[in-house]
């Protein structure tokens, strides 16, 4: 559960920084420590444009968080977060992105995505 937060938090801010027009190299950099070297590789994916080179496709992540929406509501957990956070998953897999890195989700969450609702 813990990544697919971080994804959420991770490409949101990287919105709001394209939004306010703060260079996706400087947000990075402001990650500093806290960026372990992951979310500043996913910050040079959304940057470059590359979301081929990948060992865990998007459709794996998306496989994880539908079965973690599914125990959560076996279990009887509040489910709207992984439900939430599944659909979007589900959004970019629609798209054709199912083969390309995580980082992918970034672009059904953009402005020319909403445009597309």
């Amino acid at each position: 559960m813990h990544y697919y937060g971080m994804f959420l938090s991770l490409f949101h801010s990287i919105q709001i920084c394209l939004a306010e027009d703060i260079p996706i190299e400087q947000y990075s950099t402001m990650l500093g420590e806290q960026g372990n070297g992951y979310e500043k590789w996913l910050c040079d994916n959304i940057h470059s444009g590359n979301y081929q080179e990948t060992s865990a496709p998007l459709e794996l992540w998306a496989g994880g968080i539908q079965r973690i929406a599914q125990h959560a509501q076996d279990c009887q957990i509040n489910a709207e977060f992984p439900m939430f956070t599944s659909a979007l998953f589900e959004k970019a897999m629609a798209a054709g992105y199912s083969r390309e890195e995580v980082s992918a989700l970034f672009k059904v969450l953009g402005t020319d995505a909403r445009k597309d609702q």
